[in-house]
């Protein structure tokens, strides 16, 4: 059973649970994953927990760790006679799916490519196709900038591979929250590692591509570029205007906002 959610669990389907794996055979395994860190902070992910205890084992394989996924990468990469900088590894990371398996893939396809030497940046660039989080982080990048013509270039190419204009959207009004989470945290006087931590985000890069652009918007700006985003979504949910048209239309109005509103006020 992959990926349990026990919210949607009524105490009569973990009852039904517990009879069926009472009354397994001694042959049969089943194993049940999680990827939710919060699944035993419920009742019902507790009394799953609890059953699984009772009746087998329950393990927590916790997901690697920023740094530990970037000593793996430089090693990986030593072992197969290239060198990659811990800066380059963490570049890697913020732009491809950093489980393992796939994220193996990719540093084979690299090492393979450089047989010996550094590894850069550009070599990445090259053979990498990023994660589709990584691209719309370069979309914002674009738009703060007043770039049109890249900013819907690559909008078109996210199209082309049929990336969903609603997904997309999140994608990009997390990154404008992210800008205002920024904002408080230097008007708070703290900085990316403590922004990172009240917020929860995994991924330092996020934390600090947070802070460093937090000021490049004045906060009536992150105000209203969120609030044009949210106006994107309840249309894209409630017209009948094709949703691509809706988000690039999104895109100019925030790039010509963000040219209006740049500043630190």
């Amino acid at each position: 059973m992959a990926d349990l959610d026990p919210s949607k669990l009524e105490d009569e389907d973990i009852k039904t649970l517990e009879n069926i794996l009472g009354d397994r055979p001694e042959s049969t395994l089943l194993i049940i994953t999680a990827r939710d860190p919060g699944f035993a902070s419920g009742s019902a992910g507790k009394k799953i927990t609890a059953l699984a205890d009772r009746l087998g084992t329950c393990a927590e394989f916790a997901a690697p760790s920023e740094r530990e996924l970037t000593d793996f990468c430089v090693a990986f990469a030593r072992e197969r006679g290239c060198d990659l900088r811990p800066d380059t590894a963490g570049y890697l990371l913020r732009i491809c799916d950093t489980e393992l398996y796939n994220l193996e893939n990719e540093l084979k396809k690299l090492c393979a490519f450089k047989q010996s030497g550094e590894i850069t940046r550009a070599d990445a660039d090259a053979l990498i196709t990023p994660k589709t989080e990584a691209r719309i982080f370069d979309l914002q990048k674009f738009i703060l900038a007043g770039n049109a013509g890249e900013a819907l270039g690559l909008l078109g190419r996210l199209f082309a591979l049929r990336e969903e204009p609603v997904s997309i959207l999140a994608t990009l009004s997390m990154s404008f929250c992210d800008l205002y989470r920024g904002r408080a945290a230097k008007k708070a006087g703290k900085g990316p590692s403590e922004l990172a931590g009240d917020f929860g985000y995994k991924s330092s890069w996020r934390a600090q591509n947070a802070y460093k652009n937090a000021g490049r918007l004045s906060a009536g700006a992150v105000r209203r570029a969120v609030s044009l985003l949210c106006d994107c979504d309840r249309r894209m949910k409630s017209t009948s205007v094709g949703n691509e048209l809706l988000l690039e239309e999104a895109v100019v109005r925030l790039i010509l906002l963000c040219a209006e509103g740049r500043g630190a006020v």
